[in-house]
């Protein structure tokens, strides 16, 4: 899509509509997470996802922090529930890829620390195209002002300013999230089979030596 177009080259049968243009605060709200004291750290309970852990498109669980499971209704904006987009705040981007991911089933109830957002919606839209447009868009918005920045950090007030080019009609907006949805499936698992033949080989290898 050209700067100035407000049709795509490419689009599903049977939508004709022109995109509009929207600031991110439109549609959008970065929520900031909260910076819970160390002090109140334990063994086990409400997982602590932060900045660090959030990589593009997974949680990275290596090192979670815990809280109390008191918290969870202590601090109920700071929870984060399966499908929610969270995004790393700073240094955002790794190997030219936004920290943004989706919350799984299994970090349902986990806490949102420090530099980490978490996407709240302000009007409806589709979830699946939500994350789709947001992981270039916050990408491009996070290029743009880390220019002459050794430390870029994502401004959720200069977000809110940011411009992006959407379908107002949601079941176009619904079957673009589902098209990729599809696409990223199909790619994490041939990522796996590759995986898992790089170990396969590894084994080979040791077994021969």
């Amino acid at each position: 899509m050209g700067d100035n177009s407000k049709k795509p080259g490419i689009r599903f049968k049977g939508f004709t509509d022109d995109w509009e243009q929207r600031k991110f605060a439109d549609y959008y709200k970065m929520s900031s997470g909260y910076a819970f004291k160390m002090t109140d750290y334990c063994d086990d309970g409400a997982g602590l996802i932060n900045g660090e852990s959030i990589q593009h498109g997974i949680i990275n669980d290596d090192n979670l922090n815990h809280l109390p499971e008191s918290f969870i209704e202590q601090y109920p904006e700071f929870v984060l529930k399966e499908g929610d987009i969270v995004v790393g705040l700073n240094r955002p981007i790794t190997n030219g890829n936004l920290k943004i991911a989706r919350i799984p089933s299994k970090y349902n109830n986990f806490m949102l620390y420090q530099r980490a957002g978490k996407i709240v919606y302000k009007a409806g839209c589709d979830k699946d195209f939500s994350y789709i447009l947001l992981s270039q868009e916050i990408l491009k918005h996070t290029l743009v002002e880390a220019v002459g920045s050794d430390q870029p950090f994502i401004s959720t007030s200069k977000l809110d300013k940011w411009k992006i080019m959407m379908p107002m009609n949601i079941e176009e907006q619904e079957k673009i999230g589902v098209y990729f949805s599809n696409l990223d499936h199909i790619i994490t698992l041939h990522q796996r089979k590759v995986s898992s033949r790089l170990f396969l080989n590894k084994s080979t290898i040791f077994r021969e030596n």
